[in-house]
């Protein structure tokens, strides 16, 4: 799911029933879209690496919106979280910040 008109947020369902909302900054709604480029449209199936949503920081900021980023496991399905990872940077090429089982 992509928040089309807003770009601010989007949502992942695995394989294997497990359901995310990235969500970038706070009150970003707001911008409606303005300064959001969303990478992929609602249905697709995306891949570990895939540019989902891309900002511009220095209009967040400009704006004086937080540029946070959360990650809210909505329904984990039949998967316990076992380890998570808090309070660190995101690059394409890191580990997982979350494990479940």
């Amino acid at each position: 799911m992509v928040m089309d008109n807003t770009k601010h947020a989007l949502g992942i369902k695995t394989e294997d029933g497990l359901e995310m909302l990235i969500h970038v900054g706070l009150d970003t709604v707001n911008l409606l879209g303005e300064g959001f480029e969303t990478h992929v449209t609602t249905g697709n199936q995306v891949e570990t690496g895939e540019l989902l949503i891309s900002y511009d920081k220095d209009k967040l900021e400009k704006e004086g919106i937080n540029d946070i980023t959360m990650l809210v496991i909505v329904k984990p399905g039949d998967h316990k979280i076992v380890n998570y990872h808090t309070d660190k940077d995101v690059r394409i090429v890191d580990t997982p910040l979350i494990e479940y089982e």
